[in-house]
């Protein structure tokens, strides 16, 4: 199978501390079955899952494991390697199109969009090929562009006018936001 995705895809870091809006709060974190057998050996992180999911505490549901500053008190206690799928991968995604897989970062990530709205230079893609261990290999420029991409090199304005300009319709997205805004 093929893999395509952005050229800034390998770039992401997550902020963790430094970040104004987690994703360690507000959402349920499922934990993978993996996961679930190694937390089932740990008796202070077994704990704090009801369901295989963390219990969230508090008004603002924070993931038990998240601490004052910020930080993920499993990554500090045990390392990355103790993440489960969900905070491992997030806010990377996948879809499967016939033989290819689509990779992304999503934009409900404060770094992600940092990373993708201030880059320089027009949007390209990456092709690689995953193995049967799931691993990409290679890495090369894939110069297919997939529709609105044309579009969205050299641009001149604002990711709202973009958007507009892509998708027109009578919802725009001005209208979408005051309407948001209303509720």
């Amino acid at each position: 199978m093929i893999t395509l995705r952005p050229d800034y895809y390998d770039d992401f870091e997550c902020i963790a501390g430094s970040c104004r809006h987690t994703c360690c709060a507000g959402w349920e974190i499922d934990i993978d079955p993996d996961s679930m057998a190694l937390y089932r050996e740990c008796p202070d992180i077994v704990c704090h899952i009801k369901d295989s999911s963390f219990i969230l505490q508090g008004n603002d549901e924070r993931c038990p494991f998240l601490n004052d500053k910020g930080l993920c008190d499993l990554i500090l206690k045990y390392g990355e390697d103790i993440l489960c799928d969900v905070c491992t991968e997030h806010p990377r995604f996948y879809n499967y199109l016939d033989d290819a897989e689509y990779i992304g970062l999503g934009l409900c990530c404060e770094a992600a969009l940092d990373l993708i709205l201030d880059r320089d230079g027009d949007f390209r893609l990456l092709k690689g090929v995953v193995s049967d261990e799931g691993e990409v290999l290679g890495s090369e420029p894939y110069d297919e562009v997939p529709f609105g991409i044309g579009e969205v090199n050299g641009f001149d304005g604002n990711a709202s006018d973009l958007i507009e300009k892509l998708f027109p319709d009578k919802h725009g997205c001005k209208g979408r936001t005051d309407f948001y805004l209303t509720l």
